[in-house]
């Protein structure tokens, strides 16, 4: 029997799911061909039907990562740039925008179910970054830190292009990133068993002033 073109097409979403997960957790080498049809309940041709191969089905995660991020990243250019002109020389406006840049992001950071899902995938790119990794950079994690970037080079009253800037601003992205990185840690600690909303805006009230303090920002009331 033909497939019909939705079956095919939800083969093919069932794969890269399962790709997100499988490549996530074990990274790309450790995963077979055979554990992405069994994981996407396909058949083992499917992938090279689909795709052509893993390699293309690891290509595919990456496009579908792309696919989510950039609404988030469009909210936060279009919020910096609609505020740029009262930002220079104005820490209360500074500090008001990084709370709520912060916040915007942490929320859904943290405390999006799919994006629990996304993130160690990120990460493993991240840390060994795949021949697909400039396609990703340039999308996702090369804009964000340009993005920020932008604000820390406001705050220092210098450009974005200045390396005590970036270097700033991925020291501020380190602060973020450990909450995900160290979830299995804060969740022992704390006796956790979820982060839950209540307990990301905990992480919030914690975290924004934290930030604010580092660029020398005066905390906002609504972080305090």
């Amino acid at each position: 029997m033909i497939p019909t073109p939705k079956e095919r097409s939800d083969t093919r979403a069932a794969l890269i799911e399962a790709a997100l997960d499988l490549f996530g957790q074990d990274g790309y080498a450790a995963v077979s061909t055979r554990a992405l049809a069994d994981r996407a309940g396909a058949n083992l041709a499917a992938i090279q039907y689909h795709f052509g191969g893993k390699d293309a089905l690891y290509r595919a995660v990456i496009d579908h990562l792309i696919e989510v991020f950039p609404s988030r990243l469009d909210f936060a250019e279009s919020l910096l740039a609609e505020q740029a002109p009262r930002l220079k020389g104005n820490p209360e406006a500074l500090s008001e925008l990084l709370h709520t840049l912060a916040t915007t992001f942490l929320q859904t950071y943290l405390g999006n179910a799919q994006m629990r899902r996304i993130v160690p995938f990120f990460l493993r790119e991240m840390i060994h970054p795949s021949q697909h990794f400039d396609h990703f950079y340039a999308a996702v994690p090369g804009r964000l830190h340009v993005l920020l970037t932008r604000f820390v080079a406001i705050v220092m009253n210098t450009t974005a292009e200045d390396e005590r800037a970036i270097l700033q601003t991925h020291a501020l992205i380190g602060q973020i990133v450990v909450f995900q990185i160290g979830r299995p840690i804060l969740k022992r600690r704390t006796g956790w068993d979820d982060f839950t909303p209540e307990r990301v805006e905990q992480i919030i009230k914690v975290l924004v002033p934290s930030l604010q303090r580092t660029l020398g920002l005066p905390v906002t009331e609504a972080a305090s």
